[in-house]
């Protein structure tokens, strides 16, 4: 398989409780979503003996990779209130658990970026978003795609995958709803 050079995709990760995103509804209509719903990637199963998620999926990419649903399971383990930074801090200091649960959301990550560049047939992934950084780049991440991304039995060509990552603010999110707002006044899509 040969790969075009495409545009990049943009995958963004967590934006925070209580900002729905606009998403087009039926007839072109647009609707509010609820952040619980936002995401198309959320029930996409990874692992189907994996951690549940809020909402009941058994290993999909929320349960991995949602802050809240990370947080939620490191409490469970600790039996106390964690933070995310609280993780990142113990991953630091070598704690098993935390080291488990971050090298297992990076794993999911991986699994994420390389399936959709495959199916987009892309080369290059632009991962924001608030968490994004301490999952990115790491040893898990990186045996996953190198093992997504390695040729098959009829393929010649090895394919490459650049993945940047970049920090996702409320002003970002802000500009790409104005961007679709000022798209549905000029009629665009």
């Amino acid at each position: 398989m040969v790969r075009r050079r495409a545009q990049p995709l943009h995958v963004r990760g967590h934006h925070g409780r209580g900002r729905p995103r606009v998403r087009p509804g039926p007839g072109g209509r647009r609707r509010r979503v609820a952040d619980r719903q936002r995401s198309p990637a959320r029930p996409l199963p990874l692992d189907l003996q994996g951690p549940r998620c809020d909402l009941g999926h058994h290993g999909c990419a929320a349960a991995y990779l949602n802050r809240e649903d990370l947080e939620r399971r490191a409490s469970a383990a600790a039996g106390r209130p964690v933070t995310f930074d609280d993780l990142l801090r113990a991953r630091s200091a070598a704690d098993a658990t935390a080291t488990r649960l971050l090298d297992d959301a990076s794993r999911a990550l991986g699994h994420l970026a390389a399936t959709f560049a495959g199916a987009l047939q892309t080369t290059c992934i632009v991962l924001a978003g608030e968490d994004v950084a301490a999952l990115t780049g790491s040893p898990v991440m990186n045996a996953v795609i190198e093992d997504r991304l390695r040729p098959g039995p009829g393929e010649a060509q090895r394919c490459t995958l650049d993945i940047v990552t970049t920090e996702l603010a409320f002003k970002d999110w802000a500009q790409g709803a104005a961007v679709v707002g000022i798209q549905a006044i000029l009629g665009a899509s």
